[in-house]
């Protein structure tokens, strides 16, 4: 019987303008929740945190919920753009929730060179397609409790 190594648990981000905590939630699975604004230190914290997933299993669907993220610095974009490109075989899909209308409209221009992009705008979508995902790696998955 094989056994899985633990999760890996980052540190989280506190930048100046946001603040960030990723995880692997399973093998092959990364979580990432955010909140603030996004500038070169939270991407880097992203791009790190998932770079470690990588290492021990590829490729990796991601989940980013964003949405309390207000928008980001240009500079990331540029960043993004370079980081995607090197790690483009490493990337199964991306699962991103958002609501700000800045980040809505860099998804949209993104995912015309990045099909892997899923967007969503609805929580409970999102939670439950990240089921979906760990079921499938054969994670159980605990019922919610209370309301």
């Amino acid at each position: 019987m094989a056994f899985l190594p633990p999760p890996i648990q980052f540190l989280p981000f506190r930048g100046p303008r946001g603040e960030a905590k990723a995880q692997e939630l399973a093998p092959g699975v990364f979580y990432c929740w955010a909140s603030g604004h996004i500038d070169l230190g939270m991407f880097r914290y992203f791009t790190h945190s998932f770079d470690q997933v990588v290492q021990r299993t590829s490729p990796v669907e991601s989940f980013y919920d964003w949405r309390d993220i207000s928008g980001y610095d240009p500079e990331v974009r540029e960043a993004h753009g370079v980081w995607t490109r090197k790690m483009r075989k490493h990337i199964a899909r991306s699962h991103i929730l958002f609501r700000s209308p800045q980040v809505a409209m860099a998804l949209a221009v993104a995912r015309l060179k990045l099909p892997y992009l899923e967007f969503y705008t609805d929580f409970d979508l999102f939670e439950e397609r990240k089921r979906e995902v760990l079921r499938e790696r054969g994670i159980a998955i605990l019922p919610k409790l209370g309301k």
